[in-house]
C-alpha cells in the first residue's frame, strides 16, 4: 500500500518508525489557536526573549560550576597534558599515530557518523565544508575512543600485569587525540564567531593567537589596542589612492611617457600585417588587356 511505503521510506531516511498522527485534528487545534496568537504578538515575542535570556544566564552559571577542581596530579604528568592540549601534534606525527590504531570490527559505533547520501548530495557547498571539519573533529575524539577500548580490553583478558612503558604509551596517545580535537574544535568555534566581528580585528581568529582558558586568548583588550594603532598607523603612512593607482597601472619605465615614446623614430610600420578586424587583402586593379605572369 501507499502509506506503507511511505512510511518505509520514512524510517530508511530517519532510522525511526514515523509515529501515527490524526493530521486534521492538529490542523483544526492550530487554527483554532492562531486568532489568539495573533492579539498580543509582541507581548509574547518579549516574554520569549526574556525566557530566552534567563535560560542562557542559567546555562552559563552551570557551566561555570562544572569547572571544579580535585586533586592534582603530578607536575610532569600535568605538562604533557597540558602540552597536548595547548599545541598538540604536527601534522605528521598526528597523522602516523591515527594510522596505528584501528577500529575493533566488532565496535560499529566507533567511526565517524556520516550524513545520509540523500542528503549530503543536496546540501550546500558550505554546509558540506562545515559538516567535513566537524567530522574531523569527530575522528580525532573517536581515536583516542579506540585507543582506550584497546586498553580496555587488554586490561580485561590479561592475567598477567600490563607493560608500564605500553600503558602509558597508549594513554599518551589518547591525550593526544582528544587533545588535539579539542584545539581543533576551538579554532572551529572561532570560525563560527568570525563573522560577527569587525573586518579589522577578525585577525583575532588566527591560529597564530594561542587559545587559553579563554576563547580568543589573554589580554584580548590589549590585543585589540594594538590592533586598532597599527591600524592607525597605516593609515597615516600610506596614500591609498597611490597605491591603488601603482597597483592597476602596469610598468612604464622611465623618462618620457609611453604615448611620447612611440612617437620617437620607429623603422617599421607598426600597422599590423593583415591588417584590421575582418578585412581581408584586397590586391590592386590590373590593367585593361594586362595579364597576369602566372
Amino acid at each position: 500500500m501507499e502509506g506503507t511505503e511511505e512510511l518505509d521510506f520514512t524510517e530508511e531516511i530517519l532510522g525511526v518508525s514515523a509515529p501515527e498522527q490524526d493530521l486534521d485534528k492538529e490542523l483544526q487545534d492550530l487554527l483554532k489557536s492562531d486568532h489568539t496568537e495573533e492579539e498580543d504578538t509582541a507581548s509574547v515575542c518579549t516574554a520569549e526573549e526574556d525566557k530566552t535570556e534567563v535560560l542562557l544566564a542559567s546555562l552559563i552559571a552551570d557551566l561555570g560550576k562544572s569547572d571544579k577542581v580535585g586533586k592534582p596530579i603530578q607536575e610532569k604528568v600535568a605538562k604533557v597534558v597540558e602540552g597536548l592540549c595547548s599545541g598538540g601534534l604536527g601534522d605528521a606525527q598526528l597523522k602516523e599515530k591515527l594510522a596505528k590504531y584501528m577500529r575493533p570490527s566488532n565496535v560499529e559505533s566507533l567511526q565517524p557518523t556520516t550524513v545520509n547520501h540523500v542528503f549530503w548530495s543536496n546540501l550546500q557547498l558550505k554546509t558540506k565544508r562545515e559538516d567535513i571539519k566537524l567530522q574531523k573533529l569527530q575522528l580525532l575524539n573517536i581515536k583516542g575512543m579506540i585507543v582506550l577500548s584497546r586498553l580496555f580490553d587488554e586490561v580485561i583478558a590479561s592475567k598477567m600485569p600490563l607493560d608500564k612503558a605500553t600503558i602509558v604509551s597508549a594513554l599518551s596517545d589518547a591525550l593526544a587525540f582528544i587533545g588535539s580535537g579539542n584545539k581543533a574544535l576551538n579554532f572551529f568555534r572561532r570560525e563560527l564567531i568570525k563573522p560577527e566581528l569587525k573586518t579589522e580585528y577578525q585577525a583575532l581568529c588566527s591560529t597564530a593567537v594561542p587559545v587559553t582558558t579563554e576563547l580568543f586568548g589573554d589580554n584580548v583588550s590589549q590585543k585589540v589596542t594594538d590592533i586598532s594603532e597599527a591600524n592607525k598607523v597605516s593609515k597615516r603612512c600610506l596614500d591609498p589612492f597611490n597605491a591603488r593607482r601603482q597597483g592597476t597601472r602596469p610598468y612604464r619605465g622611465r623618462g618620457r611617457s609611453s604615448r611620447g615614446a612611440q612617437s620617437r623614430f620607429q623603422p617599421y610600420d607598426r600597422r599590423p600585417f593583415l591588417g584590421r578586424g575582418r578585412t581581408q587583402y584586397r590586391p590592386p586593379h590590373q590593367k585593361r588587356g594586362s595579364s597576369s605572369r602566372f
